[in-house]
């Protein structure tokens, strides 16, 4: 799905440190140091695998580095054990509580997670569903072995048109509306202690 997920770095020896700590149960292993990664940042990986890997540094265009609202670096635990041990080693180097580890049958029935913020507040989850077979569609409900199969008329991946609108509608009388936007922080701002 895909080949990297990568993060910024305000503090970048610290960030490197976390991860080694919160990484090591799920069999990710550091690939360079910080004084050989330049650039393209310190990698972490599964075995010789050249992907999917795990990357931190400070970002491209020389600018701090920030969190972003709504996003979430999800990994995958073996176990629930393993999800229990990441969390535990990612509050013991800094990381904030966002939800100890349990299961989360809102998700699926076997969806167990624990999700916390990193020391400069990257949202993070460690899950594990292994308890149930991975799916449990039935045969007309299964992806195409075929790639150039269309998905059904109405999916996620061909989700119905919206309507047209020739502008904005009101909400309905009585109907809350949504918030303004939440300002992206101060680069300089501490986000260690953000929920």
């Amino acid at each position: 799905m895909f080949t990297h997920i990568q993060i910024g770095a305000r503090d970048w020896p610290r960030l490197v440190d976390f991860y080694d700590a919160v990484l090591a149960p799920l069999g990710l292993a550091r690939r360079n140091a910080i004084d050989d990664a330049g650039p393209e940042g310190v990698i972490w990986g599964v075995g010789s695998a050249r992907w999917p890997t795990f990357v931190v540094a400070p970002p491209f265009n020389g600018l701090p580095a920030t969190w972003g609202n709504g996003c979430q670096v999800s990994f995958e635990a073996p176990s629930e054990d393993v999800v229990r041990q990441c969390w535990t080693a990612a509050l013991a180097h800094g990381a904030v509580d966002e939800g100890a580890p349990g299961l989360r049958s809102r998700y699926a029935p076997d969806f167990y997670a624990a999700y916390c913020r990193d020391p400069e507040g990257n949202k993070l989850a460690f899950v594990c569903a292994s308890r149930h077979e991975k799916s449990t569609a039935g045969p007309s409900e299964r992806p195409s072995a075929n790639p150039s199969a269309s998905p059904p008329a109405s999916s996620p991946a061909n989700p119905p048109p919206a309507p047209q609108s020739s502008g904005p509608a009101a909400p309905p009388a009585g109907t809350a509306t949504a918030a303004p936007a939440t300002p992206a922080p101060d680069p300089g701002e501490d986000l260690s202690a953000i929920p």
